[in-house]
């Protein structure tokens, strides 16, 4: 028999941040054992058939999340969501809503930060000029059936994926790594976007601007690469690229076989599109789980009449709100806790915002380039937000060199998700200079 503490599971629909849940019907004790059957220790993912599964399955078509009962009677219960994962064995996964409070440290659902691997701290710059597709060699290599499955990055890797790179840069261009309590929304982060593609280019001459060849979902790829063959056809397209675009969305991953598909995260009648991606995948780190924002190559893969998704590279979102990254589940965490006084700040009118940097920057001392995880920026005065609790040793002596030059510009805390929050929580609030009323 389980020595587990006893927990309730309750049903409760999909709600904004700021709103208060309405729970619905509470699960049984026996369909709460089977969920803590299937995700106790390691926490992997659920097996169709199984009456976890089903319960998952159902959560998602239902548009339902989870409050688990192990705070007792609060007013921010632990919430969790049900996520597809990456692998046809096990296609259902539990996340912990991170804008929520976490579970007590007994509770079956609890997740030890320390399990975390390290990600790709591999150093990254903005590119010049985003065509990437290059004729003859560079593009049969790229477009290479050979290039199939998932590629991880590791703390020890020394460059960025070129399409990773693309998306840094779209992303700073358009401010879309600065939170503040603006409410920000997918369909305008992909506006803005846009906006700023029209400002990049596809080519170092800087002759061939970007917007036309970026799309804002993965619904456009065919869009995108129409726009590529007519201005090659004109002769506005630069001689050394092969035609193709980009499309960009928030997505899942789904594995069949040795086939990958990118997976709509919003569901129409209990169903998720599906993109093929015919060459390699490409992820940051080890371990995060969706939502991801994905950027997809558009290209014709030779012999073929269609375009197709012929790389994607992967990044984990903070939420299915909008398109802002966190490098780690961890992030997650850090981020929640610097966004809980948005609100409270504009009200005392002394607004402070949030920058997640996509690109590295460089310490005005040495030059030395460096990456916070978050930059805290309110009054004037710059704080940089490091999260922490990784068990991964080449990760942790590159980070401990890191934080040594970052300090050289602005202060520096790290946090460790579950140990340090309520510490992280008063710097915070000594920083922005926020007062309980």
């Amino acid at each position: 028999m389980s020595t587990a503490p006893k927990i309730t599971l309750t049903r409760v629909n999909k709600f904004n941040r700021n709103a208060k849940p309405k729970p619905g019907h509470p699960l049984s004790c026996d369909e709460v054992e089977a969920i803590r059957v299937a995700f106790t220790g390691a926490a992997l993912p659920a097996r169709p058939g199984t009456v976890a599964y089903a319960l998952l399955d159902t959560l998602i078509k239902q548009d339902q999340w989870l409050l688990c009962g192990c705070c007792g009677a609060v007013q921010n219960p632990p919430v969790m969501f049900a996520m597809r994962t990456l692998s046809s064995d096990h296609p259902l996964t539990l996340v912990r809503n991170h804008s929520r409070a976490l579970h007590v440290a007994d509770c079956p659902f609890y997740r030890d930060p320390q399990t975390t691997h390290g990600h790709s701290l591999a150093p990254r710059s903005e590119v010049v000029a985003l065509g990437v597709l290059k004729i003859l060699s560079d593009a049969q290599a790229a477009r290479s059936p050979k290039g199939q499955g998932i590629d991880v990055g590791k703390p020890a890797d020394a460059s960025t994926p070129p399409l990773a790179r693309v998306l840094f840069t779209l992303l700073e261009s358009s401010g879309c790594n600065r939170i503040t309590a603006r409410s920000r929304s997918v369909s305008m982060d992909a506006n803005r976007v846009k906006q700023a593609a029209a400002g990049l280019f596809m080519d170092g001459a800087k002759k061939v601007p970007a917007k036309p060849f970026i799309g804002g979902n993965f619904h456009a790829f065919k869009t995108v690469f129409q726009e590529a063959t007519r201005a090659a056809s004109k002769g506005a397209w630069p001689k050394d690229l092969e035609p193709h675009g980009f499309v960009i969305g928030l997505c899942s991953l789904t594995s069949c076989g040795e086939e990958m598909f990118l997976t709509s995260v919003f569901g129409v009648d209990g169903k998720f599109a599906q993109w093929k991606v015919t060459g390699r995948v490409r992820l940051p780190g080890q371990g995060t789980v969706a939502p991801y924002l994905g950027i997809g190559l558009v290209a014709r893969l030779a012999g073929k009449k269609e375009p197709s998704i012929v790389q994607a590279y992967v990044h984990p979102a903070n939420s299915l709100d909008d398109w802002t990254l966190v490098d780690s589940d961890l992030e997650r965490q850090t981020l929640a806790i610097l966004t809980s006084r948005l609100d409270a700040m504009v009200a005392m009118e002394h607004p402070y915002s949030i920058v997640k940097p996509y690109i590295d920057r460089k310490s005005k001392q040495s030059g030395t380039p460096y990456r916070p995880d978050f930059c805290l920026l309110s009054r004037g005065r710059t704080a940089f937000i490091e999260t922490m609790g990784y068990v991964d040793q080449t990760y942790l002596t590159r980070k401990a060199a890191m934080h040594e030059v970052m300090k050289e510009d602005h202060p520096v805390f790290e946090h460790r998700p579950g140990q340090n929050d309520a510490a992280l929580q008063s710097f915070l609030d000594r920083f922005v200079g926020f007062q309980e009323r």
